[in-house]
């Protein structure tokens, strides 16, 4: 009779349990490291979906939506339209409804934060110190160079107040009630926030409501912590827009 011996595993099927192992570990990454770029994705389209509503709702002329703002609306005042205020390099995204008094002054009358999902953060460096567009960065279309700028190269009066010194003042999305044209200009003469003190160039002066800020757009859009210019560690996206064209818009995957 005979005994049967186990010699156990040899050398040939070690190596390919292991071979096998780490095969499976690689696609599990894989398809997580997927799911994750999915969400980001997701992400992303769903942060450019909540500007055209935005966008949509002032061409729909929509007025206040919560009592507070009813109350602040001032007698004898004009619906003006709807600005998006983006956080200096930061994740927060602000919707303010806009109303024109008689004697034409644009003030707020209902605030709301606009969601993010994923908390998204927007890179709005001012451009300088061999940051150009070229890098990751948000830009605007300069005149002179015919082409996209920093904002602080982009020769544009408003946009270039956008800078490293006064964080305060912030890239600010306008459609006007009605037609839904669209502005970019800066927050940078809020009466809300007394620590911006540069006036007459912001989103309530409708003097500033004038073609030049009706340009191309381009703004950045990455993880937290990774929208830094140089910062190529993470997925990054840039939400563009034709502000001359009504309802123009679109989302770019960089990577």
């Amino acid at each position: 009779m005979f005994r049967r011996v186990n010699k156990g595993l040899t050398i040939i099927e070690v190596l390919i349990v292991l071979a096998v192992s780490a095969g499976l570990a690689v696609i599990s990454i894989g398809v997580f490291s997927s799911r994750g770029r999915t969400q980001d994705d997701d992400a992303a389209r769903q942060v450019l979906a909540n500007i055209a509503l935005v966008r949509n709702q002032a061409q729909q002329g929509q007025g206040p939506t919560t009592e507070a703002g009813q109350t602040a609306l001032v007698a004898g005042s004009i619906l003006y339209g709807q600005a998006i205020e983006f956080t200096y390099n930061g994740t927060r995204v602000d919707v303010k409804k806009l109303a024109q008094k008689t004697d034409g002054s644009i003030y707020v009358y209902e605030t709301e934060e606009l969601i993010n999902p994923s908390r998204l953060a927007w890179n709005m460096s001012p451009g300088g110190s061999g940051i150009n567009c070229n890098n990751f960065t948000s830009c605007y279309f300069s005149s002179v160079a015919n082409d996209l700028q920093t904002f602080i190269n982009s020769n544009n009066a408003i946009l270039d107040k956008i800078n490293t010194s006064n964080p305060e003042v912030k890239l600010v999305l306008v459609f006007l009630n009605g037609s839904g044209q669209s502005f970019a200009l800066t927050s940078n003469a809020d009466p809300t926030n007394p620590r911006v003190s540069l006036p007459n160039s912001s989103y309530l002066d409708k003097n500033n409501y004038t073609q030049a800020q009706q340009k191309n757009l381009r703004i950045g859009l990455a993880k937290v912590g990774k929208a830094s210019p140089n910062d190529t560690s993470s997925p990054q996206y840039y939400i563009k827009f034709d502000l001359a064209i009504p309802n123009n818009q679109d989302l770019q995957v960089l990577k």
